[in-house]
């Protein structure tokens, strides 16, 4: 069983550069229907970390998940952005914005 320890587990490796133990654990969830797990997975298929690239798999999990209608997977919209709420009031903002990871390359 897939548990929220793994799916630690698995997000350590990816960020250590582990990239194939990570897709294997990531592919271990969502083949239990983790959607955490399967929307990293995904991620790993689109960019090719630790497994071929595969970008028509990967879209097709996305698409996969944005049709759920249950899971934590309500969030992912097409266009990369959701709403976001004002933690003091609970209002949601004005426009819509983009979600996801930056990275960062600091030069000297």
């Amino acid at each position: 069983m897939f548990t929220e320890k793994d799916l630690f587990r698995a997000d350590s490796l990816f960020i250590s550069g582990q990239y194939e133990e990570a897709a294997a654990l990531f592919a271990a969830g969502a083949r239990e229907n983790n959607t955490r797990a399967s929307f990293n997975y995904a991620y790993c298929l689109q960019y090719g970390f630790g497994v071929p690239q595969d970008v028509a798999r990967a879209v097709r999990i996305y698409e996969y998940l944005q049709n759920e209608e249950e899971g934590d997977a309500a969030w992912i919209n097409v266009d990369g952005k959701t709403t976001l709420y004002d933690g003091m009031t609970g209002e949601p903002f004005a426009q819509r914005v983009v979600v996801g990871v930056i990275y960062m390359l600091k030069l000297h």
